[in-house]
């Protein structure tokens, strides 16, 4: 079976705040069930902190021979070859800042949540909350409702080439929604013989 990984490649803001501590919430179609979608928070516990020295830069992948990005999720390589992937980056105005806590607010203001069983769809071990799709944009609506900055969002949609006969990894880069920032990424696709 045919798998697509994403990972973040780097983070580049444009805001001259001294510090910032950062998350990142991800909303995706179900490999299974296209008209739900998951929604996911990277990192779970601490955000990440992104202090003047840094240039508000944040690279993800560590230097070295075939170094790989932040792992988002892996999946099974969807029959349209197509994947919807909608990116928040998130300002926490907590010092630690749960997945849990992150997904519990999104399912309350979305109206329930449920999330067994999607460590064998998605990969990784990120805690996942699914919900039936009313649209990836009212994820934004409940991420709007949270005590944390929307610093903006990104679309990460995603065809594959159908006709794939090698492994490749498609690097990709995209400035916020909200213009405060650019963000890369890559979807690496490996091809079964």
């Amino acid at each position: 079976m045919d798998k697509i990984r994403h990972e973040l490649k780097f983070l580049d803001l444009e805001r001259n705040k001294k510090s910032l501590k950062i998350f990142f919430v991800l909303a995706t179609e179900l490999p299974d069930h296209p008209d739900q979608m998951a929604i996911t928070v990277v990192p779970d516990g601490e955000p990440i902190r992104i202090r003047k020295p840094a240039d508000n830069y944040v690279s993800f992948v560590p230097e070295g021979d075939e170094a790989e990005g932040l792992f988002i999720l892996e999946r099974a390589m969807p029959v349209d070859f197509s994947v919807k992937a909608r990116l928040w980056v998130m300002h926490s105005r907590k010092s630690v800042r749960s997945a849990g806590d992150v997904l519990g607010e999104i399912g309350d203001f979305l109206g329930g949540q449920q999330g067994s069983g999607l460590l064998q769809h998605l990969g990784g071990t990120n805690q996942w909350l699914t919900l039936g799709l009313k649209g990836i944009g009212i994820v934004g609506s409940a991420l709007k409702k949270m005590k944390d900055r929307p610093l903006g969002w990104v679309n990460m949609d995603e065809h594959f080439n159908p006709d794939g006969e090698e492994d490749q990894e498609l690097e990709r880069k995209n400035q916020l929604s909200t213009g405060f920032g650019e963000i890369g990424w890559s979807w690496v696709v490996d091809y079964e013989d």
